[in-house]
């Protein structure tokens, strides 16, 4: 077997069974982590059992991420359009808005006595 025409996973492979699972079996670290893997196993199955996700509707859980994406849609909404201070706000009414409105009203007026 040429060692230049191997990839890096078939290195990787080779390396691992040659030394690494030897020496992992040797300390006890692979039964160690199957143990815990299949503890893990159990006690996630007990709590799901425990829980009520399995009667759980499917309505529900559909109405609770409408509710999230909702929630975080306000929230990035709110976050993104500027807060402006109540000075700047009756500045922009006077001035903008009023005048605004006076043009409006008598361009109506200038057309309700030319009609």
């Amino acid at each position: 077997m040429n060692l230049f025409s191997l990839n890096i996973t078939d290195v990787i492979d080779i390396l691992y069974v040659s030394i690494c699972e030897p020496v992992l079996h040797s300390w006890g670290i692979i039964s160690f982590l199957d143990k815990t893997f299949e503890s893990l196993s159990t006690i996630t199955a007990s709590l799901l059992s425990i829980f009520a996700l399995k009667h759980t509707v499917v309505e529900a859980i559909i109405f609770t991420l409408k509710f999230i994406f909702l929630i975080a849609l306000l929230v990035f909404i709110r976050g993104g359009i500027p807060r402006y201070r109540y000075d700047f706000l009756t500045k922009i009414g006077w001035i903008k808005f009023l005048s605004l409105v006076l043009a409006v009203f008598l361009s109506s007026l200038l057309l309700v006595l030319v009609l």
